[in-house]
């Protein structure tokens, strides 16, 4: 544990990407204490920004500035963007209490101020949230709309980081709709 306001860089251990990377059966990503995505299986991928190039080593984008820098993309993957928006100043609020002087962290805070004026009139309300299981729709274009839970899983050896998995209920068009979505990114992979 390091002293407050002291943050280290975001590094995310290769055994956190090995194990997000394998999971093929549901969508899974790595984030960090700035909402930075740190690693993505195709399947999270193809979720959440298709219109992202897929590199599974490289630059990867932070769902923050995708919901508040990329609004129209954004209200089209959620029909509830307010529900979403508001989960994304949550989790940014509660890694501002427990880093507050991540310069990173403070620099992303105010880029959001400045380009989003919905970031700015939501942070000023403070909402406060772990986001550990949150169940949103997401309207993918590809396959339709589906119910998805997230749970999101702290890793306890890398502060400030998770691993978060999105899963349909068993059974439901929502786990049919999912299923369709991952034989497309088989097909596009092989």
């Amino acid at each position: 544990m390091h002293a407050r306001g002291e943050a280290k860089p975001e590094e995310l251990r290769s055994g956190v990407r090995r194990m997000v990377e394998a999971l093929t059966d549901v969508p899974a990503i790595a984030v960090g204490r700035r909402a930075d995505i740190l690693a993505w299986n195709p399947l999270a991928h193809a979720l959440i920004a298709p219109h992202w190039p897929y590199e599974p080593s490289g630059r990867r984008p932070n769902f923050a500035r995708l919901d508040f820098l990329e609004p129209d993309f954004a209200r089209r993957l959620y029909p509830d963007w307010e529900a979403k928006a508001r989960d994304d100043i949550a989790y940014l609020q509660v890694s501002v209490g427990k880093f507050p002087g991540d310069e990173g962290l403070m620099a992303l805070i105010g880029e959001l101020r400045e380009l989003s004026g919905e970031f700015r009139r939501m942070w000023a309300e403070h909402p406060v949230s772990n986001c550990a299981s949150v169940s949103r729709v997401y309207r993918h274009p590809e396959v339709g709309d589906m119910e998805l839970t997230t749970e999101l899983l702290r890793t306890p050896d890398d502060e400030g980081q998770a691993v978060t998995l999105f899963q349909a209920p068993a059974g439901s068009v929502s786990q049919e709709r999912l299923g369709r979505l991952a034989e497309l990114v088989s097909t596009t992979a092989g």
